[in-house]
């Protein structure tokens, strides 16, 4: 019985004595991350504190990229700082190195400074378009070029170069006079502009939403004729009851609105879906 004690009290000292040594066991040994908060006697190893940030995380080591632990200081405190991309997030884990336990945690989108840079660049690419729009017409006497022109059209559809895919860009002469014609697709639209050489005037405009389609149920979900000619009127400024003629029609078993706004010599035609009030035809003359 003698001979047993002596043998426990030798191993609790060999364990203590290893402890203090810093000798650590494998990851599959070491105490629970809720047992190690409770023993500030406790430090983990690099490799254990990544292990904790890859379980909070839910993910596996061979599912991250650029993956990052280091030693880091603050406030006295000693911890690691575990870093690592996964499924278009970048996570950043800070972890005590006696406790274990996880005082910071970080989870933002990969993406966030591209896309915010490139939010920055098509805002920039907008201002400089109208810049260069305002300075083209602000002296009618200049004959303008077919980049300008397109600056024009662009500036007019509030659509940016890098947005829209040009189809058309030829200089033309039509009622004694040089024109551009100026045809780009964006945003799902086929725009038609005819630009004026000498001064760049728009003298027409037209664009037409590509691959839309009515509403099927009709009876149960459309527009009234006044929401459609209130929608029409809406994008001619200064236009009134007065100015606009409108019909309600069925085509194909679908419900449009047609019609032409005359307002201040010049007019205007368009089509209306009757289902969900989108304008689906539109031109200037």
């Amino acid at each position: 019985m003698k001979n047993n004690h002596v043998k426990l009290l030798a191993t609790a000292g060999l364990i203590t004595m290893l402890a203090g040594c810093g000798v650590s066991a494998d990851y599959s040994s070491f105490p629970t991350l809720a047992s190690a908060q409770t023993n500030e006697e406790t430090t983990i190893t690099q490799e254990q504190a990544k292990e904790y940030a890859l379980a909070a995380a839910g993910v596996r080591e061979e599912e991250v990229s650029a993956l990052d632990v280091h030693l880091d200081e603050e406030n006295g405190k000693v911890h690691y700082d575990v870093e690592f991309n996964v499924d278009g997030y970048h996570y950043d884990y800070e972890i005590d190195k006696t406790t274990a336990a996880i005082i910071h945690q970080e989870k933002e989108p990969l993406n966030s400074d591209q896309n915010e840079a490139k939010m920055d660049q098509s805002a920039k690419e907008t201002a400089n378009d109208a810049q260069t729009a305002k300075e083209l017409v602000s002296n009618s006497s200049n004959e303008i070029t077919k980049e300008e022109a397109k600056q024009i059209a662009l500036q007019d559809a509030g659509m940016s170069a890098s947005e829209v895919k040009f189809v058309k860009a030829k200089e033309d002469y039509e009622d004694g006079q040089t024109v551009y014609e100026i045809e780009f697709y964006g945003n799902q639209t086929e725009y038609d502009y005819e630009i004026a050489k000498k001064g760049g005037t728009i003298l027409e405009k037209d664009y037409e939403i590509e691959n839309w389609s009515y509403d099927q149920n009709t009876s149960t979900s459309s527009i009234s004729l006044d929401e459609a000619k209130a929608i029409a009127l809406a994008k001619v400024n200064g236009a009134t009851n007065s100015n606009i003629q409108i019909e309600k029609d069925v085509d194909d078993g679908f419900l449009i609105y047609e019609g032409e706004i005359y307002y201040q010599g010049v007019e205007y035609e368009f089509e209306i879906n009757g289902s969900n009030g989108m304008i689906v035809e539109w031109s200037v003359d």
